[in-house]
């Protein structure tokens, strides 16, 4: 496996950090791109200044980065288990018809970076809510639309996961265990009145865990 990083510096740390990189006076930049492998020296050097910063509570090194791992023939050949990171859509089915039921309220303390001015930052604490306790009532309600028709898995705003029928197909057809689909329902179906306000539960499913029966396991935990 190799992994490469992408970093964005705050361009003020750069002669500490890159001293070899050299940036236009004319037009200086708030953070500056910094590319190699995961664990050299540069990499290194950026995860000591960041730790320092955040300690003294002045900030941190960079505004945000990126790691790409890529794989050889052999190794994808004997992996037992995919991760699949999907990105989320913004896009909110509370927004459209979908029910929740709240079990309780939910706040959490997050380290938030707050800008000050010039290049300057600071961490400040505070309180964030949040609904990780919110229990799906019915059916997942959208806009079919909104998700194009490209792909065949996609992730909500809210964390659900939504796949096609051919992914449904597939999974079927080699036996995959692990994972249950529930219908959908197209918030954007014809007409914009009446019956048709439920919308057309048929061509995209929702996914969720299942007791992992024997065969080859879809679903992990960690997913």
């Amino acid at each position: 496996m190799r992994e490469t990083y992408e970093i964005r510096l705050f361009t003020q740390y750069l002669p500490v950090i890159a001293p070899d990189v050299t940036i236009s006076k004319a037009s200086p930049s708030l953070a500056t791109i910094l590319r190699g492998i995961v664990d050299d020296p540069r990499f290194k050097r950026v995860g000591e200044l960041d730790e320092r910063l955040r300690k003294s509570k002045e900030g941190t090194a960079f505004a945000g980065w990126d790691i790409e791992r890529t794989y050889s023939k052999d190794e994808l050949a004997r992996a037992e288990l995919f991760l699949v990171d999907v990105r989320f859509r913004h896009l909110a089915a509370e927004e459209f018809g979908t029910h929740y039921k709240e079990f309780e309220q939910c706040q959490h303390e997050v380290d938030s970076l707050e800008y000050v001015g010039g290049t300057e930052f600071r961490i400040m604490r505070q309180k964030v809510p949040c609904s990780i306790r919110a229990k799906q009532i019915g059916v997942l309600r959208f806009p079919y639309r909104k998700l194009g028709s490209t792909r065949d898995i996609f992730r909500l705003w809210g964390g659900e996961l939504v796949v096609s029928d051919r992914f449904v197909n597939l999974v079927q057809e080699h036996r995959f265990t692990g994972a249950k689909f529930s219908p959908t329902c197209d918030t954007a179906g014809p007409g914009r009145s009446g019956s048709a306000k439920r919308g057309i539960c048929a061509a995209l499913r929702q996914i969720e865990a299942a007791e992992r029966n024997h065969g080859h396991a879809l679903w992990s935990e960690s997913v």
